[in-house]
């Protein structure tokens, strides 16, 4: 980016009289038509608009297009800004002077000057930038220590068995000793910190596998594509008793239909935003999430570590932007 062009008082009182000298040598006609024109301006900025941003562009007419320069008359808010002295184009220089908790309109003087074959002339204008307020938006993230979120896993062969706070999530429908078994697992993470008025922007499930070496870990497509839901739930649970029998209620709208594994050892970044845009409003609607096969037939499994997994860097993550 250029320096910013502006007309110090030094500057301004040179060119002033040159303008002084050159009027003592017109002629009457050179007084009635001055040769250039320009008008007071004004632009929309969007507030912490970035350093580059173009605001507007300047315009003055002139006799001829060239020998029309442009300059900013310095004072305290032209140093935000950027003036290209040969197209009148402005931009934003410092994007801290931008915010609209601090002023929601900015005035510019601008000098147009024009010099031809015999005089120069030169003209000011007002420039009001008027400043646009725009929401504040927050990047939330799930904390993957906190105590407050919950997870269990459920199966179907020991329906009555209740297995919180696992250290692997299984999502599979395998065999036990010729016996079919199937995992499903539950999770909900802590949104207190969130606004209930919050507009969701989007927001992003993290599942990673845990990668340890253990086949028992690893992905499997054996018999048939393992694809998988996450789904909404939409009554309570309690981790301490969830069981396989006593599995809470949950919403097929909205459904996150994820796709078969490419690898055995992949990680997921998943879509939840239709999901989390339920709570809006209804803190009470947060009440997590089940994960499970869209075929439950065996041999197929997804895996991934848990909220409890030792390396916290593996654990699940929710990753949420909204609006406050």
């Amino acid at each position: 980016m250029k320096t910013n062009k502006t007309l110090t008082l030094k500057k301004l009182f040179y060119i002033a009289a040159i303008l002084v000298l050159f009027a003592g040598c017109q002629t009457d006609t050179a007084f009635v038509d001055p040769q250039i024109a320009i008008t007071d301006q004004a632009f929309l900025l969007s507030e912490k608009s970035p350093s580059g941003t173009m605001v507007g562009q300047i315009v003055a007419t002139a006799s001829q297009k060239t020998g029309l320069y442009y300059y900013l008359i310095a004072d305290s808010s032209s140093k935000a800004f950027f003036l290209n002295d040969s197209t009148g184009e402005l931009f934003v220089l410092d994007t801290l002077a931008i915010n609209y908790n601090r002023v929601q309109q900015i005035s510019l003087k601008v000098m147009a000057v024009y010099s031809d074959s015999v005089n120069n002339y030169s003209q000011s204008a007002t420039i009001k930038i008027n400043i646009k307020n725009e929401p504040d938006w927050v990047h939330w993230i799930s904390d993957r220590t906190s105590d407050k979120n919950k997870d269990a896993v459920v199966n179907s062969l020991y329906p009555t068995m209740n297995q919180p706070h696992p250290d692997i999530y299984l999502i599979d429908a395998w065999t036990n000793h010729l016996t079919d078994i199937t995992h499903r697992t539950y999770l909900q993470f802590n949104l207190d910190s969130i606004p209930s008025y919050a507009e969701i922007i989007d927001a992003t499930l993290h599942l990673c596998n845990p990668n340890d070496g253990n086949t028992d870990h690893f992905h499997s497509s054996f018999t048939g594509l393992n694809t998988f839901y996450v789904r909404r739930v939409t009554s309570e649970w309690d981790d301490e008793t969830l069981s396989w029998n006593n599995q809470p209620n949950f919403a097929t709208d909205g459904q996150v239909l994820v796709p078969a594994s490419q690898k055995e050892n992949q990680d997921y970044s998943i879509d939840v935003t239709e999901i989390i845009k339920e709570r809006t409003g209804n803190p009470q609607n947060n009440v997590g999430f089940v994960l499970m096969l869209e075929n439950e037939a065996y041999y197929r499994r997804v895996c991934f570590a848990s909220l409890n997994y030792p390396d916290t860097n593996l654990r699940p993550k929710l990753e949420i932007n909204y609006l406050k």
